[in-house]
């Protein structure tokens, strides 16, 4: 292999720098061109891959739309098995085991869902499901903490304020 270059200098000097090289071992370029084929096939499959993750993410939510919950279940796990971590998948998986009264598997899966998709609405469903199981305590202290990553959240600003009064009203009955 000839490879060659013009390198101009400071003061204006134009050096050319010429080099044949062959590689030592004549195994060199096949084994290249074979790591090369490798790296291409891996980068393809990771792309392929997070299209089936979003392709599964996608079926199940228009299933939990729709109702079908535990249609939808399998369709989010299919699509954990791949991406355990995904933040966005455990927070609609937890929406739908929540809408279903599943509320103690739905509060692990927003709590994991908070590791990598930071969102006051993971802590505020977190909540609500605390309520509906009557631990009220759980329920006041995660409200307060979707209330730490946005002041303003609206849906936990008004719950937490019934909540509140519940509590109230408990205490006086």
């Amino acid at each position: 292999v000839e490879w060659s270059a013009r390198l101009n200098g400071p003061s204006g000097l134009v050096h050319e720098v010429t080099m044949d090289w062959e590689p030592p071992n004549p195994m060199a370029r096949p084994v290249a061109l074979g790591s090369l084929l490798i790296l291409a096939f891996l980068v393809y499959r990771a792309i392929f891959s997070q299209a089936i993750l979003e392709n599964r993410w996608r079926d199940a939510f228009l299933k939990f739309r729709s109702h079908q919950f535990e249609e939808s279940f399998l369709d989010f796990q299919k699509a954990l098995k791949q991406d355990p971590n995904r933040g966005e998948v455990l927070f609609d998986y937890g929406r739908g085991l929540m809408d279903s009264n599943r509320n103690w598997p739905a509060i692990k899966t927003f709590t994991k869902a908070t590791e990598s998709f930071v969102d006051p609405a993971n802590y505020h469903n977190v909540a609500l499901c605390y309520y509906k199981e009557n631990d009220l305590v759980a329920a006041e202290k995660s409200y307060r903490t979707a209330l730490d990553l946005n002041i303003i959240y609206e849906q936990s600003l008004s719950n937490l304020a019934y909540l509140l009064m519940d509590k109230a009203s408990r205490l006086t009955s």
